[in-house]
């Protein structure tokens, strides 16, 4: 009983080779489904979650706030799946929540970028130098999101437990490999690593709840306490955003005991009285 995510270079084969491990394995395939499901359980638009994952900030592009939010909503639907297992994600990085979870085995899949060129150039038509010069754009762009979004880059191989080279082997090859290593008790699923799973799933639907509140509202859960801090403009609003936050908590069953921490944000306040 384990989960696989996969993560993978444009054009290094990485969707094809999910699918070939689903039917080695008979694992379920999850990834595009999750757009799906984030949008309808959090009523958003399903552009509005791509546009907040994968565009640029600018100064006229989504606001940070609602960009953050919609951020949280994917990883809240993501991490509300993997507590099932036989499980394969292929889709935006999530192997960064999961990082020290023992029954997730955590798979990146690379390519020679002139080979990722020329599948990019076969695909859509165009000529391998055009191609290349995309994936360049296109790699640097990724590299730059995930460093503002979630603090991370995902090419780093520490972040894995497999980095595969499908320049150096075939997909097949590929699928056959991450199958085998699977299979391995190391990544069979246990009572501890399953807790760790389902914590990570409450915080982040915690998280989703009350993040219409403060973007940058922090959630966290020690033992079985819930631990919240956000921050206020004035010292007389923070009574009302505890209570605010307490109202919407009472929708958890989950929860057994929690601690709001509220703290005024003094520059948010002098910002405000100089409006």
């Amino acid at each position: 009983m384990s989960i696989i995510m996969l993560n993978s270079q444009p054009y290094s084969g990485g969707k094809d080779i999910a699918i070939m491990l689903s039917a080695k394995i008979g694992y379920k395939n999850i990834g595009e489904e999750i757009y799906e499901l984030t949008a309808r359980h959090y009523n958003v638009p399903i552009n509005k979650i791509k546009n907040a994952l994968y565009d640029a900030p600018s100064l006229f592009s989504m606001m940070w706030q609602k960009r953050q939010k919609y951020i949280i909503y994917y990883h809240a639907t993501l991490l509300s799946q993997l507590v099932q297992d036989n499980l394969i994600y292929y889709g935006y990085p999530g192997h960064i929540l999961v990082q020290g979870i023992s029954h997730v085995l955590k798979v990146y899949i690379s390519a020679d970028i002139t080979d990722r060129a020329r599948r990019k150039s076969n695909t859509e038509g165009t000529s391998d130098t055009y191609a290349l010069k995309e994936l360049v754009r296109e790699d640097k762009k990724h590299k730059q999101l995930l460093h503002i979004y979630l603090n991370a880059d995902d090419t780093n191989p520490a972040h894995y437990d497999m980095v595969l080279n499908t320049s150096q082997m075939t997909m097949e090859d590929a699928a056959n490999y991450i199958a085998e290593s699977v299979a391995n008790k190391r990544f069979q699923s246990m009572t501890y690593s399953t807790g760790l799973v389902k914590k990570l799933d409450l915080t982040f639907r915690i998280k989703a709840a009350i993040i219409h509140i403060d973007a940058n509202i922090d959630v966290k859960i020690e033992e079985d306490n819930v631990i919240i801090n956000t921050k206020v403009s004035r010292e007389k609003e923070k009574e009302k955003r505890a209570m605010l936050i307490q109202e919407i908590l009472k929708n958890f069953e989950e929860i057994k005991t929690c601690d709001i921490v509220t703290e005024v944000d003094y520059f948010s306040s002098l910002s405000s009285s100089l409006r």
